[in-house]
């Protein structure tokens, strides 16, 4: 008590004016909450603190102290009545004068309507409750902190200062009524004005050794099992945290003003005092070590920013990919397409950010998770990336044995390298379902570009029956045993799958680069075949520079230029194959870098 009324009595102290700017707004609520709760636990305490709290503040001698008025003077500035001119000028709305019903007659009344003497007899009104059309403050108070001018103005500081009381007075509202209507309005509204109100404060120094005590019925009030519980306790826990959150940023403000490290300590006592108070009480978290730190965003939001941060800036992972854009609104998915890009990066780096991005997951509250994994068909088991439980959840992806051929393919009495290709075809239609960001460049349902599948569901079903109509084409013909048509067959089959591409082309040493090339790889089998039958078959992988290759596309018209990915002139990626079977030539496509 003494404490206060000495930080009280600090002269031209700016902290002594914030403080009672935050015991006049306790006050307030105390007062209100009295007036509703008459018959509570704790309304004698209450009504005792008033009276001290009433006695602190009652208007000192003018020559003894003054409130600083400076404080206003870019804040409360009195309206004049408009002058002849105004009232004359075209275009302007005369301003109608403020009515004051219990308008104050002299300086000295003035003075201690601004004081706010406190009388626990009178109770205020319950506040109405606002009209349909409600207005939308938040656009308001966004000019008014991003406003260079004004943010750093008096008014600005203000403004942040009951901003801020108001987040700390809504965070323990919602954890108390955490099933109450409103209660999604009310978290909206605090993850608004966190982020209005960034960035957060500087850290506060350690306070003093010397301990303030404070008035011992505020400790009452908050550690008394009977009277903490009750309404009243609720509502003394929601004040002091109200004017915890203005003093940290009027210290803030003020580092050098008088009544710093009595401040300092007040606040140390009042977060030590509401950590007792939550240790015992189930219904409000214990708040965390640095006092009234800005409310962290639920993991899901935490993990979304932390995401974007870190991988819409990474340089490698736009040196492969491109222009960077995560769309997904939930973990679940953003997980899926965030994994699904780091797929068409070299190994290396997939391994990197993928072990960075499971990182972030763990940092707020994920746990690694191995068995909720979406099973693609295979000839070996994989896990492709984890998923993601605790506080996150998401699926994984895993390669199995275990998982069947898509229907739509032929099951039986296939070979080897039939049965591979099967499941990889398989994969692709799934895969085609899971990444929005997959395309084709095949001629045969369109030669003049590559097309996005999940923007064109025409190209997506055209693609689709042409994957699965050539590898059934390649069974026909290996049942028919003609090996010159099983080659040509399958070189068809192997453009079909080359064809599903990213934009920009995957680099060969990604995951997807080494699939396909073990489904190239099954062509050596068949042209082995073929030369041991006795054929001249001759086949080539068209890679490295554009114009060294060149001849064995046919033509540029048969080509597809790009202006992204790789090294310009080089080939990004062979669609199809060159192949000379005996006399006849089948030439090759590919997709180039151009020059450009």
């Amino acid at each position: 008590m003494e404490h206060l009324s000495n930080l009280l009595n600090k002269k031209d102290s700016d902290l002594s004016w914030v403080l009672r700017l935050s015991l006049r707004g306790m006050a307030a609520q105390l007062k209100e909450a009295i007036a509703k709760y008459t018959t509570d636990s704790g309304v004698q305490e209450c009504q005792a603190l008033l009276k001290e709290l009433d006695s602190l503040l009652k208007p000192t001698p003018i020559n003894e102290e003054k409130i600083q008025e400076t404080k206003f003077d870019n804040v409360l500035i009195p309206i004049t009545p408009p002058s002849e001119n105004e009232e004359s000028s075209p275009g302007k709305t005369p301003l109608e004068p403020i009515q004051n019903q219990e308008k104050q007659e002299t300086n000295s009344s003035e003075t201690n309507d601004l004081l706010l003497p406190i009388s626990p007899n009178h109770g205020l009104e319950p506040i109405p409750s606002p009209p349909e059309n409600e207005q939308k403050l938040i656009p308001l108070q966004e000019v008014l902190l991003a406003d260079n001018k004004i943010k750093d103005s008096d008014l600005g500081w203000v403004l942040r200062l009951s901003l801020r009381g108001m987040a700390a007075q809504l965070k323990e509202a919602i954890a108390k009524y955490a099933t109450a209507p409103g209660v999604q309005e009310c978290q909206t509204l605090l993850e608004e004005i966190d982020l209005l109100l960034e960035p957060s404060l500087e850290p506060i120094p350690s306070p003093p050794e010397n301990e303030l005590k404070l008035i011992h019925l505020w400790k009452l009030l908050l550690t008394d099992n009977k009277i903490k519980d009750s309404d009243l306790g609720w509502v003394m826990r929601l004040s002091l945290r109200g004017m915890a959150a203005q003093l940290k940023e009027a210290i803030a403000k003020y580092t050098t003003a008088p009544g710093v490290q009595e401040c300092q300590t007040l606040l140390e006592k009042l977060d030590s005092l509401l950590e007792l108070s939550e240790a015992n009480n189930g219904l409000i978290p214990i708040p965390p070590k640095e006092p009234l730190s800005p409310i962290p965003p639920p993991p899901e939001n935490e993990m979304k920013i932390r995401l974007r941060v870190v991988f819409l800036t990474d340089n490698k992972l736009s040196e492969y990919v491109g222009s960077v854009e995560l769309n997904s609104n939930n973990v679940s998915d953003l997980w899926q397409e965030l994994q699904c890009l780091l797929l068409r990066l070299p190994g290396v780096e997939t391994n990197r950010l993928q072990n960075q991005a499971l990182e972030l997951a763990l940092k707020v509250g994920g746990e690694k998770e191995e068995r909720s994994l979406i099973p693609l068909p295979s000839t070996k088991d994989e896990i492709l990336y984890p998923g993601l439980t605790g506080k996150l959840k998401a699926q994984g992806l895993c390669l199995s044995t275990q998982e069947k051929l898509d229907p739509r393919l032929t099951q039986k009495n296939l070979p080897e390298e039939l049965l591979f290709l099967a499941k990889v075809i398989s994969l692709y239609l799934k895969f085609i379902e899971l990444d929005p960001q997959i395309h084709h460049a095949l001629k045969a349902v369109d030669r003049f570009g590559v097309r996005c599948l999940s923007s064109d569901s025409e190209q997506k079903s055209k693609y689709i029956n042409a994957l699965i109509d050539r590898f059934q084409w390649a069974v026909t013909t290996e049942e028919s045993g003609d090996i010159l048509k099983i080659l040509e067959a399958r070189i068809d089959l192997d453009e079909a799958i080359h064809s599903l591409v990213y934009v920009p082309p995957v680099p060969r040493d990604s995951w997807w680069g080494k699939l396909q090339k073990e489904c190239r790889d099954t062509l050596a089998v068949i042209s082995t075949r073929a030369q041991n039958a006795g054929y001249q078959v001759r086949i080539r992988p068209l890679w490295g520079s554009y114009a060294d290759i060149f001849s064995y596309s046919q033509n540029k018209n048969n080509d597809l230029e790009r202006d992204s990915g790789g090294t310009p002139g080089e080939v990004l990626a062979c669609l199809r194959v060159y192949a000379k079977i005996q006399e006849e030539v089948l030439p090759g496509r590919v997709l180039f870098r151009g020059q450009r």
